[in-house]
């Protein structure tokens, strides 16, 4: 070889992802996509208000229309709390609910058109209760409480709870005052994160 032989590098092989043709074309099927004899289609009812006390919840109707197999509310299942870092959840909304896409029913029925429209059927009465809809006057402590009974709800052992506070922390480094009155300039400024702050996969 002498100085002025090209270098050939050695091919790459291409790599093909096995899914890959079907997902750009359209052509998988998924998990949802499937259709089985005997499968049945569901739907929910979700609360729709931000904060309330549920003071009717008749599910008759539902139960009657043809096709619907089941319905199912908070007296259907056990009472049991979940939640990965607060136990502050429940499959279905019971005798309160929280946010507007709180499940209050789920209907199972031979076709998703016949459990949508025994979702519709099923009535629903609400008292309304306060809402907070900041952040800052939600943390005072005259503030009205998601959870009336929050100190009973399980949690992760180094979360420090307190009120509508499901976990709060303090760092201090240096003088905080110190640096502020030795600065040229102080800007200040709150900001809002959504749902998905910190979680860049989520969207």
């Amino acid at each position: 070889m002498t100085i002025t032989d090209p270098i050939i590098e050695p091919a790459t092989p291409r790599f093909v992802r096995a899914d890959g043709p079907d997902k750009v074309t359209g052509s998988g099927r998924y998990t949802a996509d499937l259709t089985l004899t005997g499968m049945l289609a569901a739907k929910f009812r979700y609360a729709e208000v931000a904060h309330a006390r549920i003071v009717e919840l008749d599910v008759s109707a539902a139960l009657r229309m043809p096709g619907v197999r089941s319905v199912l509310t908070a007296d259907d299942v056990p009472d049991i709390r979940f939640g990965p870092f607060v136990q502050d959840r429940t499959l279905f909304a019971r005798d309160v609910v929280r946010f507007e896409g709180e499940i209050v029913a789920a209907v199972a029925a031979t076709t998703a058109e016949i459990a949508q429209r025994a979702v519709d059927a099923i009535v629903v009465r609400y008292e309304p209760l306060p809402v907070v809809g900041d952040v800052e006057a939600a943390l005072a402590d005259d503030a009205p409480l998601v959870h009336a009974d929050w100190q009973a709800y399980g949690a992760a052992e180094p979360l420090v709870r307190l009120r509508n506070d499901a976990s709060f922390s303090s760092i201090s480094k240096g003088d905080v005052d110190a640096g502020f009155a030795a600065a040229d300039r102080v800007i200040s400024s709150r900001y809002m994160a959504d749902g998905s702050h910190a979680v860049p996969i989520e969207p």
